[in-house]
Protein backbone atom coordinates (compact mmCIF):
# COMPACT_ATOMS: atom_id res chain seq x y z
CA UNK A 1 0.00 0.00 0.00
CA UNK A 2 2.63 2.48 0.65
CA UNK A 3 6.31 2.63 2.53
CA UNK A 4 6.30 4.04 6.02
CA UNK A 5 8.98 4.59 9.02
CA UNK A 6 8.04 4.88 12.35
CA UNK A 7 9.43 6.15 15.25
CA UNK A 8 9.39 4.94 18.87
CA UNK A 9 7.62 7.09 21.50
CA UNK A 10 11.37 7.85 23.10
CA UNK A 11 12.82 7.86 20.29
CA UNK A 12 14.18 11.16 18.15
CA UNK A 13 14.73 8.83 14.61
CA UNK A 14 12.46 7.27 12.23
CA UNK A 15 14.69 3.73 12.72
CA UNK A 16 11.72 1.54 11.69
CA UNK A 17 10.69 1.07 7.44
CA UNK A 18 8.00 -0.97 6.45
CA UNK A 19 5.06 -0.93 4.85
CA UNK A 20 1.48 -0.31 5.18
CA UNK A 21 -0.73 -3.44 5.41
CA UNK A 22 -4.48 -1.75 6.48
CA UNK A 23 -5.48 1.81 6.64
CA UNK A 24 -8.97 2.65 9.03
CA UNK A 25 -11.19 4.61 6.93
CA UNK A 26 -12.33 6.94 10.43
CA UNK A 27 -10.64 9.26 12.61
CA UNK A 28 -10.74 9.04 16.09
CA UNK A 29 -12.31 12.91 17.22
CA UNK A 30 -11.23 12.23 20.56
CA UNK A 31 -7.74 10.98 19.77
CA UNK A 32 -7.01 12.84 16.65
CA UNK A 33 -5.55 9.31 15.42
CA UNK A 34 -6.18 6.88 12.63
CA UNK A 35 -5.85 3.01 12.96
CA UNK A 36 -3.34 1.71 10.84
CA UNK A 37 -1.10 -1.81 10.39
CA UNK A 38 2.47 -1.50 8.96
CA UNK A 39 4.52 -4.49 8.57
CA UNK A 40 8.25 -3.95 10.11
CA UNK A 41 11.25 -5.83 10.02
CA UNK A 42 11.36 -6.97 13.97
CA UNK A 43 14.30 -9.28 14.05
CA UNK A 44 15.57 -8.72 17.73
CA UNK A 45 11.89 -8.07 18.77
CA UNK A 46 12.49 -4.78 20.31
CA UNK A 47 8.78 -3.83 19.17
CA UNK A 48 5.76 -5.46 21.17
CA UNK A 49 2.43 -5.21 20.42
CA UNK A 50 0.97 -1.89 22.59
CA UNK A 51 3.60 0.44 21.96
CA UNK A 52 2.95 3.50 20.70
CA UNK A 53 5.11 5.91 18.42
CA UNK A 54 4.79 8.32 15.46
CA UNK A 55 4.38 7.02 11.87
CA UNK A 56 5.05 9.31 8.30
CA UNK A 57 3.35 7.47 5.12
CA UNK A 58 4.85 8.00 1.81
CA UNK A 59 2.10 8.92 -0.89
CA UNK A 60 4.39 8.11 -3.16
CA UNK A 61 8.41 7.76 -3.69
CA UNK A 62 10.59 9.96 -3.75
CA UNK A 63 11.51 11.68 -7.18
CA UNK A 64 13.81 14.31 -8.91
CA UNK A 65 11.87 17.53 -9.75
CA UNK A 66 12.17 20.98 -10.86
CA UNK A 67 10.60 23.21 -9.38
CA UNK A 68 9.28 26.72 -10.81
CA UNK A 69 7.43 29.62 -9.11
CA UNK A 70 3.92 29.28 -10.52
CA UNK A 71 3.62 32.63 -11.54
CA UNK A 72 6.29 31.87 -14.69
CA UNK A 73 3.64 29.38 -15.87
CA UNK A 74 1.51 30.57 -18.65
CA UNK A 75 -1.88 29.34 -19.91
CA UNK A 76 -1.64 29.14 -23.80
CA UNK A 77 -5.40 28.41 -25.00
CA UNK A 78 -5.11 24.39 -23.99
CA UNK A 79 -1.38 23.95 -22.79
CA UNK A 80 0.69 25.33 -19.85
CA UNK A 81 4.39 27.00 -21.16
CA UNK A 82 6.96 28.79 -19.81
CA UNK A 83 9.13 31.39 -21.07
CA UNK A 84 12.67 30.55 -21.53
CA UNK A 85 16.18 32.79 -22.31
CA UNK A 86 18.90 31.36 -24.33
CA UNK A 87 22.94 33.15 -24.27
CA UNK A 88 21.77 35.43 -26.42
CA UNK A 89 18.81 36.94 -24.68
CA UNK A 90 16.61 35.60 -26.61
CA UNK A 91 13.11 34.47 -25.55
CA UNK A 92 11.48 31.46 -26.35
CA UNK A 93 8.60 29.43 -25.39
CA UNK A 94 8.50 25.94 -24.33
CA UNK A 95 5.32 23.75 -23.73
CA UNK A 96 5.78 21.91 -19.63
CA UNK A 97 3.73 19.46 -18.36
CA UNK A 98 2.93 20.31 -14.49
CA UNK A 99 2.51 18.50 -11.37
CA UNK A 100 1.65 19.31 -7.78
CA UNK A 101 1.27 23.51 -6.47
CA UNK A 102 3.65 23.65 -3.69
CA UNK A 103 3.29 26.95 -1.62
CA UNK A 104 3.74 28.83 -4.62
CA UNK A 105 6.64 26.15 -6.10
CA UNK A 106 5.16 24.48 -9.31
CA UNK A 107 6.38 20.50 -10.01
CA UNK A 108 7.38 20.62 -13.85
CA UNK A 109 7.52 16.94 -14.77
CA UNK A 110 8.41 17.68 -18.37
CA UNK A 111 9.11 20.17 -20.66
CA UNK A 112 12.00 22.16 -19.45
CA UNK A 113 15.72 21.08 -18.41
CA UNK A 114 17.94 22.43 -15.01
CA UNK A 115 20.05 24.17 -17.13
CA UNK A 116 17.44 26.39 -18.98
CA UNK A 117 16.65 30.03 -17.18
CA UNK A 118 12.74 30.81 -16.80
CA UNK A 119 11.55 34.20 -16.56
CA UNK A 120 9.82 34.46 -13.72
CA UNK A 121 9.27 38.45 -13.42
CA UNK A 122 7.86 40.29 -16.49
CA UNK A 123 6.34 37.29 -18.28
CA UNK A 124 3.54 38.95 -19.42
CA UNK A 125 5.95 41.59 -21.39
CA UNK A 126 7.79 38.03 -22.61
CA UNK A 127 7.19 37.11 -26.16
CA UNK A 128 9.27 34.55 -28.59
CA UNK A 129 12.02 36.35 -30.74
CA UNK A 130 11.99 39.07 -28.26
CA UNK A 131 15.57 40.00 -27.23
CA UNK A 132 15.58 40.79 -23.19
CA UNK A 133 18.45 41.67 -20.23
CA UNK A 134 17.60 39.24 -17.93
CA UNK A 135 18.32 39.30 -14.20
CA UNK A 136 19.59 36.45 -12.18
CA UNK A 137 17.71 35.49 -9.29
CA UNK A 138 17.85 32.45 -6.59
CA UNK A 139 14.11 30.92 -5.99
CA UNK A 140 14.53 30.80 -2.14
CA UNK A 141 11.45 29.50 -1.29
CA UNK A 142 10.74 26.69 0.76
CA UNK A 143 7.75 24.77 -0.02
CA UNK A 144 5.71 24.11 3.41
CA UNK A 145 3.76 21.56 1.95
CA UNK A 146 6.23 19.01 1.85
CA UNK A 147 7.56 17.29 4.92
CA UNK A 148 11.05 18.09 6.00
CA UNK A 149 11.38 15.36 8.64
CA UNK A 150 13.83 15.80 11.26
CA UNK A 151 17.04 18.27 10.19
CA UNK A 152 16.48 17.77 6.27
CA UNK A 153 16.44 20.11 3.46
CA UNK A 154 15.14 20.87 -0.10
CA UNK A 155 18.01 20.65 -2.26
CA UNK A 156 17.34 22.32 -6.05
CA UNK A 157 19.05 20.73 -8.34
CA UNK A 158 22.93 22.68 -9.45
CA UNK A 159 24.37 22.73 -12.59
CA UNK A 160 27.79 23.51 -13.81
CA UNK A 161 26.89 27.63 -14.76
CA UNK A 162 24.66 28.08 -11.59
CA UNK A 163 22.69 27.14 -8.57
CA UNK A 164 19.42 28.50 -9.08
CA UNK A 165 16.84 25.57 -10.12
CA UNK A 166 17.18 27.40 -13.64
CA UNK A 167 15.23 30.50 -12.41
CA UNK A 168 15.41 34.24 -13.97
CA UNK A 169 14.56 37.32 -12.87
CA UNK A 170 12.90 39.56 -14.76
CA UNK A 171 12.70 40.20 -18.61
CA UNK A 172 13.03 43.82 -19.78
CA UNK A 173 12.95 43.91 -23.32
CA UNK A 174 16.33 45.56 -24.72
CA UNK A 175 16.34 47.75 -27.35
CA UNK A 176 13.59 48.14 -30.37
CA UNK A 177 9.91 47.82 -29.17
Amino acid sequence: MGRVEIRLQDETEYRWQGSLDFLDNALDRASGTIRLRAVVDNPKGFISPGMFGQLRLYAMEPFDALLVPDQAVVTDQVRQVVYTVNADGIVSQKVVTLGQLIDGLRIVRDGIDAQDRIIISGVQRARPGRKVTAKETTVTAFPTGVSRGENSTLSMPSTASSSNSGATGSAAPSGGR
